[in-house]
């Protein structure tokens, strides 16, 4: 792996609940799908600066660009338990209106 400089690599990563699909690699997220295509990518290119944007309804620009890969990886786990807890809330919703409804 060379030393890369001068390229700029920017993320876009859809931030919806689709993401949580289990059909990456067999039994996979699509989101693991991502973070781990995201880190090889980070891995192979040091020196390169990264962005990473999400999105869903709205767009977020959740890093600039920057070579702190650690930085970008705490965004990536973040993102998965923010959209773990999302799911947890659904189903506990759906869960109530379940026995509201029975």
């Amino acid at each position: 792996t060379a030393y890369v400089s001068n390229l700029d690599i920017l993320f876009v990563v859809d931030n919806t609940f689709s993401m949580y699909a289990e059909d990456y690699n067999g039994k996979k997220t699509r989101m693991s799908g991502v973070t781990a295509d995201i880190k090889y990518m980070m891995e192979k290119l040091p020196g390169a600066s990264f962005s990473l944007i999400t999105f869903d309804k709205d767009s977020n620009v959740e890093s600039p660009f920057t070579t702190d890969v650690s930085h970008i990886e705490v965004l990536l786990n973040i993102l998965k338990a923010l959209l773990v807890k999302w799911l947890i809330g659904i189903m506990i919703m759906i869960k109530s209106l379940n026995i509201m409804l029975n």
